[in-house]
């Protein structure tokens, strides 16, 4: 599943809400602008039944206040005045990507 960032997200939600995921495992490839984030069923994992994969982005600001490493994701808020993706979790963690005008948001099994 594909969706520009410019869409509703709502369709990516369904996908990856209440999934968990490591935060050491979330890669911010800089040269590609892609961040990929595992994500499992369980909080134990293991965290590779899906994959988020956000194109487009230019930077990634972590704001880890609880410091447990392991979160479910919550919510996708796209902020289209300062073109960013805001990623909530049901504990005090934010991750915020800031992505380029082409950026895409998909959805991956483990096996893509």
């Amino acid at each position: 599943m594909e969706l520009r960032f410019h869409t509703d997200m709502s369709g990516v939600l369904d996908l990856v809400h209440d999934r968990w995921f490591e935060l050491a495992q979330v890669k911010f490839d800089r040269q590609k602008g892609e961040v990929t984030v595992p994500l499992g069923e369980k909080r134990k994992g293991p965290f590779a039944d899906k994959i988020l994969k956000i194109t487009g982005v230019s930077n990634i600001t972590i704001m880890d206040d609880a410091k447990i490493g392991i979160y479910d994701l919550c919510d996708l808020i796209p902020d289209y005045s300062s073109s960013s993706i805001r990623i909530t979790s049901g504990f005090p963690i934010e991750i915020i990507l800031e992505i380029k005008q082409k950026g895409s948001i998909r959805v991956l099994t483990a096996h893509e």
